[in-house]
């Protein structure tokens, strides 16, 4: 019941739609920048206006003070692009693994407890022409499989259970082809597996042949395939002359307000642990219920 009370709310707020749409806004303005100066780009603005106060309600005879808090959470610190083992069924591979650029996190809590936590994984990736965007498959398959991994250290991330198409996601930006509306997209990574005319067994068995080939050329470098289609959002993809209405890139826009409504990402905890691993820009939604007002920064140890 909450939970709906929250997105009724969220969904009638004019600050959050500004919000967002400043967002979009900042993809825009930069999007001839580097991949990694737009990520800077987004914190940056998701930063700057620090809580958004939604319209009270009341339930049950209580009266609830509700808004909405933005912050940016350390990470412990681990590089990126660092060799981890990768279980490819009764292989391993070790090679430099990339999660993502950007972890959205949001949360729902109620007088200081919290309800439910969801985190969301954008992997960024410019045009490198018109409907052309290069995909690592190496990459692919971390984010359409969520394989079993295990750091340097010793750590060991198993992810039963997972549905990749909630919670890991490509961010297209659409240097080349945006137009007025959209400036970048949004595809899960089974999506895009699928557009690339593959699935998790060809992407294990690509990875494979690179296995073996790097047996004899430790230098052999990973397998890619360019992706060439439409991915403005809204477009609809055609297979075998059948439409497929569920291939249909998001926008950013879009995105964030599914991210807002808990509509996507995962609450699985080695994702999360993962997330704060090796995500360097993970960006939080706190979405809050008190019958005390509580000032910016406040956060009772019940919420950690």
């Amino acid at each position: 019941m909450f939970i709906q009370i929250f997105r009724n709310k969220l969904s009638q707020n004019w600050e959050l739609k500004k919000k967002i749409k400043n967002l979009e806004v900042v993809i825009r303005t930069n999007i001839n920048q580097p991949e990694h100066h737009i990520v800077k780009e987004i914190a940056k603005e998701w930063n700057k206006q620090r809580r958004i106060n939604l319209k009270p309600f009341g339930l049950g005879g209580n009266f609830y003070y509700l808004w909405i808090d933005f912050s940016q959470w350390p990470t412990h610190g681990y590089p990126i692009n660092v060799t981890d083992t990768v279980e490819l069924d009764s292989d391993k591979l070790e090679y430099p693994t990339e999660y993502g650029d950007i972890a959205i996190v949001v949360d729902y809590s109620l007088d200081n407890c919290r309800i439910t936590r969801k985190v969301s994984i954008l992997q960024t990736k410019k045009e490198k022409r018109q409907n052309e965007v290069d995909i690592a498959l190496h990459q692919l398959y971390l984010m359409h499989c969520w394989p079993n991994v295990e750091f340097p250290t010793g750590t060991m991330y198993k992810f039963k259970g997972v549905n990749s198409d909630e919670f890991s996601f490509y961010h297209f930006i659409l240097s080349h082809s945006a137009n007025l509306q959209f400036s970048s997209s949004i595809c899960s990574a089974p999506m895009v597996s699928n557009l690339l005319g593959t699935n998790a067994n060809g992407l294990k068995s690509k990875l494979k042949a690179w296995l073996v080939g790097r047996k004899t050329n430790p230098k052999l470098p990973h397998p890619s395939i360019p992706l060439r289609s439409s991915l403005l959002p809204g477009a609809i993809f055609q297979t075998s002359n059948r439409y497929k209405w569920n291939l249909v890139p998001k926008s950013f826009e879009r995105f964030l307000y599914d991210s807002a409504y808990l509509f996507v990402g995962t609450d699985n905890e080695d994702v999360l642990n993962l997330t704060q691993a090796r995500i360097s820009t993970i960006l939080a939604m706190q979405v809050s219920a008190s019958r005390e007002k509580q000032e910016v920064g406040e956060r009772s140890r019940k919420e950690e």
